[in-house]
């Protein structure tokens, strides 16, 4: 009986097998081809663009690298030398005689001229200036500006001593005998008349209400 269930699901697993064959088969050959496919062209990719194209800038790169190494020793061999010969050979003897027997003359002179003008013209007019005009003007400031000074402070002492300190020792007197004594009148009447009739007030009226307020709130029992 098993044997016979076996041998009818074998039988139905055959068109399974033949619908995944006929539909499935198909597209895994698809995909497998296009993977191929994919590695092919990269292949070709790799092998004919990639790897000539690095070669090829290598190449180039070394090249130039030769060609600026040529470059460089043409331009040493045809322009650097020569300017270093016409330098040593030419420019700066000319440069050197140039500066020995024209500017270097032409400076010294220059040097001499402004120290003679220094010397004899400016240092003179300078002292000149200096003792017949700068001194005295300076010498007739300060003398000046002292007298000024000397003049403020006698004016200033004979002014405290004639005007201000007068005029003070007028209005202390005036105020000690005016005000001051109207003040002073004032406190002596306040301190024999409000003073003693507020400490009787106190003493003889507010203290004794107190007292007598403070016995009735304790013997109603509003206060201990």
């Amino acid at each position: 009986m098993q044997k016979q269930v076996d041998q009818e699901q074998q039988w139905l697993l055959w068109p399974v097998r033949a619908l995944a064959v006929v539909v499935v088969l198909p597209f895994r050959l698809l995909w497998e081809g296009a993977k191929l496919i994919g590695r092919f062209l990269a292949w070709l990719w790799r092998h004919l663009v990639a790897i000539p194209v690095l070669w090829l800038s290598r190449l180039i790169g070394a090249g130039l690298t030769v060609l600026g190494r040529w470059l460089s020793a043409a331009l040493r061999v045809l322009i650097g030398v020569p300017l270093a010969w016409l330098w040593r050979q030419a420019l700066r003897p000319v440069l050197r005689a140039i500066w020995q027997y024209v500017l270097r003359p032409v400076f010294v002179a220059v040097v001499l001229a402004v120290t003679f003008v220094i010397e004899r013209v400016v240092a003179p007019v300078a002292g000149f200036v200096y003792r017949w005009v700068l001194a005295p003007v300076g010498r007739a400031l300060v003398w000046f500006l002292r007298a000024g000074w000397q003049g403020t402070s006698w004016l200033g002492v004979q002014l405290y001593r004639f005007l201000l300190r007068p005029l003070g020792i007028a209005v202390a007197w005036l105020w000690r005998y005016t005000f001051g004594a109207l003040f002073r009148g004032i406190g002596w009447l306040w301190s024999v008349t409000v003073t003693p009739a507020a400490r009787w007030i106190r003493d003889e009226i507010l203290r004794p209400a107190a007292a007598a307020a403070r016995s009735v709130l304790v013997a109603v029992g509003l206060r201990r």
